[in-house]
């Protein structure tokens, strides 16, 4: 079962099972499982630091706008990760985030034009270009940390930025595959509209939906399943 994001082009055989079963389980728990996930969702969006310190800090990526810019909460973590840079709270930059859109540019490269522009170094900044939704971003990472780990004979001081309402789900994905870095809000203070509040609630379906099929992959031993989650 993978937790693939809103604009993920196919869900597969498990993601789609596991899609319908985890709307089951909202209908049989009367909701109550949903205002469990709605609810983490929110103390995570209310109560996230905006500000960390690390060797380097995981830039979470996200679909450009049709201009094959970044997005305006894009531009907030690029942004984010720009203070963080400055004030040298951390070293270097992963931009995380392959080609979503046809004909653009990568998110990351994206990210790594804007930074660039904003006169951060390339020497600064490290990018991942393969994945196209958040477990990817955080897998592909990982393997890219291996690698590092590897050649430099450690393994860097991480942290990681997203937006405040994708932050629960982003941690818990972050956490099955066994990468605990502090994480770090986008948004300098938590700000709450109609529109995050959408956010918020669409975030919580997802973090719902990755937390029933990985329960499933587990009870029924889905090592196929297991091992993209893990």
């Amino acid at each position: 079962m993978s937790c693939p994001s809103p604009h993920t082009p196919w869900l597969g055989g498990d993601g789609l099972f596991t899609f319908l079963l985890s709307n089951i389980v909202l209908v049989g728990s009367l909701g109550l499982t949903g205002l469990f996930a709605l609810r983490r969702t929110w103390r995570y969006a209310r109560h996230t630091p905006s500000s960390i310190q690390c060797d380097l800090l995981l830039v979470a990526g996200m679909r450009l706008n049709r201009y094959g810019q970044p997005s305006p909460d894009y531009r907030r973590r690029l942004g984010r990760a720009l203070a963080l840079y400055r004030t040298g709270r951390c070293r270097r930059l992963l931009l995380l985030g392959g080609e979503t859109r046809p004909g653009a540019p990568s998110e990351a490269q994206a990210g790594r034009y804007w930074l660039r522009a904003e006169g951060v170094p390339d020497s600064a900044i490290l990018l991942e270009e393969r994945s196209r939704h958040t477990l990817e971003n955080l897998t592909e990472a990982r393997l890219l940390l291996r690698t590092m780990a590897a050649v430099e004979g450690r393994v860097p001081r991480l942290g990681l930025v997203s937006s405040r309402y994708h932050l629960a789900r982003i941690a818990a994905l972050a956490a099955g595959l066994s990468l605990s870095p502090p994480l770090c809000a986008a948004e300098a203070e938590p700000f709450f509209t109609p529109v995050t509040w959408a956010r918020i609630g669409g975030e919580a379906y997802y973090l719902h939906w990755y937390h029933v099929g990985r329960i499933w992959s587990q009870l029924t031993g889905n090592k196929g399943s297991l091992a993209r989650i893990s």
